[in-house]
C-alpha cells in the first residue's frame, strides 16, 4: 500500500503527532512538555526541524535540529546540533531520513546556519557519513570515576513517583555548595576554538530540578543528577585543584546515591587533557559534523556533555 507523504517545517501544531513516533522509534513515550521547551523554547529563535507526515496525518519521519549560539574570536552566530532523528518502522526504506535530512540542511543555510553537528549513533552514523557527507575527524571522550555507594540514584530513576522526595533531599544536600552564579562561560572556548555560549540564557534553556550549579574549591561545575552524577561542564583549573575538588564531588556523589561520575568533553580540550591525566577512560563517541558552505570550514569546534540536546 502506498502513502503519500509530505514535507513540513516542524511547528508547535505538529508537536502531538510526534509523540507515536517517539514511542514507534525509540519504544518509550515522551512528553509534549519536554518536545516543546526542547524544540519551542523562548532560545529556540530558528525553527530547523523537519516531520514528514501521511495523508492520514500521522508523523512517520523526524529530523530534529536545534539552534545554539556559538562564538569564535567574539564573532557570535548560529549553528545547528542534529537530534532525535527518528522513522516509524512502517515507513523505513523509503529515503525518509534523507529527504528531511536534505530538506533541513537548505532550510537551515537559508536562515543563515552554516554548521551542522551531532554525535551520531551506530544507526545513523553511516548514513550520515556516506549518505550525507558529514565528517568524523574526532571523538567525545567520557571519563567516569566510580563511587563506592548505596544505589540510590539508579532506584530513583526507576520509581519516577520517589523524584520530587529525592529533589528536596539534594537540594538540602548540596545547599553549602551551590554557586553564587548563575552561569559561567564555557570551558572548551579559546583564541582558537569556537562553541557554544554558555550564558545566562543558554542555562535558563537547560535548566531543570536535576541540575545544579556549584562551587568546589573555587570552581564552579554544572551537575545533573540522573541515575548517576554527570557533569556537563566545569571551569578550567590546574591538576592540584581538580583532584582537592574531585575528592569533594566523590563524597556528594556517595551521599547522593551515585556509583558513578561521568565527565564528556571532546578531544582537544583543555578539560579532556586535564581528565585523561586524572580518570580512566570508559568509553568514546563519535563527533561528526557539516559544513554547508565554506563560511566556517576553517574553524575548530569543540563541545562537551553541557552540549549535548539531552543535557
Amino acid at each position: 500500500m502506498n502513502f503519500e507523504v509530505r514535507v513540513h517545517s516542524f511547528h508547535e501544531n505538529y508537536i502531538a503527532n510526534l509523540i507515536p513516533l517517539y514511542k514507534s522509534a525509540f519504544g518509550f513515550e515522551v512528553k509534549l512538555a519536554y518536545i516543546r521547551s526542547k524544540f519551542f523554547s523562548s532560545y529556540q529563535k530558528l525553527r530547523l526541524s523537519k516531520v514528514a507526515i501521511s495523508d492520514s496525518g500521522e508523523a512517520v519521519s523526524f529530523y530534529g535540529i536545534i539552534s545554539q549560539k556559538a562564538i569564535y574570536k567574539n564573532m557570535e552566530f548560529y549553528i545547528g546540533q542534529s537530534c532525535d532523528s527518528m522513522t516509524h518502522k512502517n515507513f523505513g526504506g523509503q529515503g525518509l531520513f534523507l529527504r528531511l535530512a536534505e530538506s533541513a540542511y537548505k532550510d537551515a543555510y537559508s536562515q543563515g546556519v552554516s554548521f551542522i553537528y551531532g554525535f551520531p549513533n551506530k544507526t545513523i552514523y553511516g548514513l550520515r557519513i556516506k549518505k550525507l557527507n558529514w565528517q568524523h575527524k574526532e571523538n567525545i571522550n567520557n571519563y567516569a570515576q566510580k563511587v563506592s555507594a548505596v544505589p540510590l540514584a539508579k532506584a530513583v530513576k526507576k520509581m519516577p513517583f520517589l523524584k520530587s522526595l529525592y529533589n528536596s533531599y539534594l537540594s538540602a544536600l548540596l545547599r553549602k555548595y551551590r554557586s553564587e552564579v548563575s552561569f559561567f562561560g564555557n570551558s572548551v572556548l579559546t583564541s582558537d576554538i569556537a562553541g557554544v555560549i554558555h550564558d545566562h540564557s543558554y542555562f535558563t534553556y537547560k535548566s531543570s530540578a536535576d541540575k545544579y550549579i556549584i562551587k568546589i574549591c573555587g570552581i564552579n561545575f554544572w551537575i545533573k543528577f540522573d541515575g548517576l552524577l554527570w557533569v556537563g561542564d566545569f571551569e578550567n583549573t590546574d591538576q592540584e585543584n581538580f583532584m582537592k575538588a574531585l575528592q569533594v564531588l566523590k563524597k556528594i556523589a556517595k551521599r547522593a546515591g551515585c556509583t558513578s561520575i561521568h565527565f564528556h568533553y571532546q578531544e582537544g580540550t583543555a578539560n579532556d587533557f586535564l581528565l585523561k591525566q586524572i580518570l580512566p577512560l570508559k568509553g568514546q563517541m563519535p563527533y561528526g559534523y557539516l559544513f554547508l558552505s565554506q563560511e566556517y570550514s576553517d574553524i575548530s569546534f569543540k563541545f562537551s556533555a553541557a552540549d549535548f540536546d539531552t543535557w
